[in-house]
């Protein structure tokens, strides 16, 4: 059981607690909270009305008797919880446990809690059996009611169930992992019922939402490295949020990062990632350090024959800001083509050579160059126009607040309110962590941001303000932060999307279907257009139906 989870049961046991309330308690967002009751309530030990509260199951109450005789956290924590399983018909051997799949180290050390709490004893033949008949009866009504573990959006269902049960539908999660090149087997079946397809996307969510262990979010971490170049992010983002598992994405991609995913529990130390992940061919890329990327850039550009300027976007600016330790990358924004010359040929000169199959993210990002060199950070840059649609504005050139001479490359550090909007509309690895920090720790124009946003669709006629409104729910889910301007932002988008839709004529009940937001705001922002008169509206039928009006 996750460590999160019992704080959840401790808490609600002394009485029924709003969601509000619980996150507080517990120390998570209410996402998160969310999250984990949703999973309590599909284990049938938690109900939720108005509150939550505990449910009223034989297995609950069970539980609920252990809480008053033990700290749940000792006998229940993690793989406690499932050693305690494999000795519920008969006593076992280290060795014996071992071919659950637990290694010996696990082993012994959560036998060792286990014994010292005196919920298992060690026989004479060296065998270990749980000695608490209340742990015995609520192991016995786990593996009763858990037999099968589902999950469901909508129409469609996940579950988890034993290989010898048959079940009509899909392989999907793990069960998919060995014919999409990544050889893993799993114990149990995973199975996906409902009509869409699964693509790569769904299989990683669906092994989120089923990974309850650090072994099976590692081999989630593998799967994920392993199709990284194909992934589509926002297509990730969108089934996270349909499975209810933002939360549990988030955690992943801040791990692969090297970050500290707020889970921790779940995830092993990362050397023990990277023995998983060399086992199967891959590996994240290195992060480097101050001292590292100033040396990249120093060897570059002592090939340089004359001064070039760059601005300095993404992870090596907020290091200089003292914001952050490490980068996998230097990212540089340029003027013009003539300066791109000059530095390519610096860094060919000092070894780096040109990358040309990026995968999907980077080549989202339209760079004009990536160049490599082993052991060093990689040097992506751009010529005016950054992720093929935010160009560095004269607004933007005059924020950059400081400087920094290496050799003869002049860097101008962009400010963090642009550096917040690149990371917005970029979308990789550890962008939506550094948004995080950016919103924390620095005094970011909220209100330039909005203006460049539309300035720059007018330039573009790109609507990368939903990017952007996405990235701010994700904030608002995973961090409890609502950046000042996520209204006004968010009745843009509305307005955009209104305007996109209407270039037919719509019903609100066809509008709906399209711009996914509730029918009161709908018919709010129309009203509005129409008094402005950006719409014209036919009376005449049953139902109002809504257009652009000739001039727009």
């Amino acid at each position: 059981m996750r460590v999160s989870e019992i704080k959840i049961i401790r808490e609600i046991s002394e009485k029924p607690r709003t969601l509000k309330d619980l996150a507080r308690r517990i120390g998570k967002s209410q996402s998160w909270t969310a999250e984990m009751t949703k999973n309590l309530q599909e284990k049938n030990l938690v109900e939720k009305n108005n509150k939550i509260k505990t449910s009223n199951t034989y297995k609950a109450r069970i539980l609920l008797d252990l809480l008053e005789k033990y700290k749940l956290e000792k006998i229940l924590k993690g793989k406690r919880e499932e050693i305690l399983e494999t000795l519920y018909q008969e006593p076992k051997s280290i060795s014996e446990i071992e071919k659950t799949g637990i290694s010996p180290a696990t082993a012994y050390k959560s036998l060792k809690h286990l014994k010292e709490t005196g919920v298992v004893e060690k026989t004479k033949q060296q065998k270990y059996k749980i000695q608490d008949q209340d742990v015995k009866e609520y192991i016995k009504t786990k593996k009763k009611t858990e037999h099968k573990a589902t999950h469901t959006a909508n129409s469609e269902k996940l579950i988890k169930t034993k290989k010898e049960k048959q079940i009509k539908g899909k392989a999907t999660a793990f069960s998919k992992y060995s014919e999409h090149n990544v050889d893993y087997y799993p114990k149990d079946k995973y199975i996906y019922q409902g009509k869409n397809k699964l693509g790569k996307e769904e299989v990683l969510i669906h092994s989120l939402l089923f990974s309850e262990n650090k072994k099976q979010t590692s081999i989630s971490g593998v799967y994920y490295l392993k199709h990284q170049t194909s992934l589509d992010r926002q297509k990730l983002w969108e089934k996270a949020e349909k499975w209810s598992c933002e939360n549990k994405l988030t955690d992943l991609i801040a791990f692969l990062d090297q970050r500290q995913p707020q889970e921790k529990e779940l995830f092993p130390k990362w050397e023990e990632f990277l023995n998983t992940a060399r086992k199967y061919n891959v590996e994240p890329r290195k992060k480097h350090r101050e001292k590292k990327l100033i040396q990249s850039l120093e060897k570059a550009t002592q090939h340089l024959e004359e001064p070039v300027k760059a601005y300095l976007i993404g992870g090596m600016n907020l290091i200089l800001r003292r914001l952050k330790d490490s980068t996998k990358d230097i990212d540089l924004v340029l003027e013009n083509k003539k300066d791109l010359d000059k530095i390519t040929q610096a860094l060919k000169k000092e070894g780096f050579k040109e990358k040309y199959d990026t995968d999907k993210h980077y080549g989202d990002l339209e760079p004009s160059k990536i160049l490599e060199k082993k052991e060093y950070p990689r040097i992506d840059i751009f010529t005016k126009q950054v992720a093929g649609a935010l160009y560095l504005t004269q607004g933007m050139k005059k924020r950059a607040d400081q400087e920094k001479q290496v050799g003869k490359l002049e860097l101008k550090l962009v400010s963090p309110t642009d550096i917040l909007l690149f990371k917005a509309v970029s979308d990789r690895e550890g962008d939506l962590e550094d948004t995080a920090l950016l919103t924390k720790q620095t005094d970011i124009q909220w209100e330039k941001i909005l203006k460049e946003i539309k300035k720059q669709e007018q330039k573009t006629q790109r609507y990368f303000s939903f990017t952007v409104m996405d990235t701010l729910e994700r904030l608002k889910k995973s961090y409890d932060l609502k950046p000042p301007i996520y209204s006004k932002l968010e009745s843009h988008c509305l307005e955009q999307g209104l305007k996109i839709s209407l270039k037919e004529p719509k019903t609100i009940k066809d509008l709906k279907k399209e711009v996914k937001f509730p029918e009161h705001k709908i018919y709010n922002k129309l009203r509005k257009l129409e008094e402005k008169g950006e719409i014209e509206v036919d009376r005449k039928g049953k139902l109002n139906k809504y257009k652009l009006s000739q001039d727009h």
